[in-house]
């Protein structure tokens, strides 16, 4: 099997739709889509509604059949960058506290 990736083909930018109905624009167009160590970021920066709205994209936007190689980062690694900018530190304590809330069943 060969692999070929086109510059064409290489996305930058937001990838988090600003809201669900954008998600109605999307068509199924790929075959793999590779997420690399993105996950903490759009949690951190977009909530878990942006999360959310990125994996549904991410399925929206797969063939059928089409495969997501995601590599999740571990909670552990939020704690490193809770105090990258204001808005990331308040999203990090947020999470924190719904994570004990969850952990301890409060």
């Amino acid at each position: 099997m060969s692999v070929s990736i086109y510059s064409d083909d290489l996305l930058q930018g937001d990838y988090v739709p600003s809201s669900d109905t954008d998600l109605c624009r999307q068509c199924s167009e790929y075959h793999v889509i590779l997420a690399l160590s993105v996950t903490k970021w759009i949690h951190l920066t977009h909530g878990d509604s942006g999360l959310r709205r990125s994996f549904r994209r991410m399925f929206l936007q797969l063939r059928p059949g089409g495969k997501l190689i995601l590599e999740a980062q571990p909670w552990s690694s939020y704690k490193r960058k809770k105090k990258l900018t204001v808005c990331v530190h308040v999203d990090y304590i947020a999470f924190v506290y719904v994570y004990c809330r969850i952990r301890t069943g409060c």
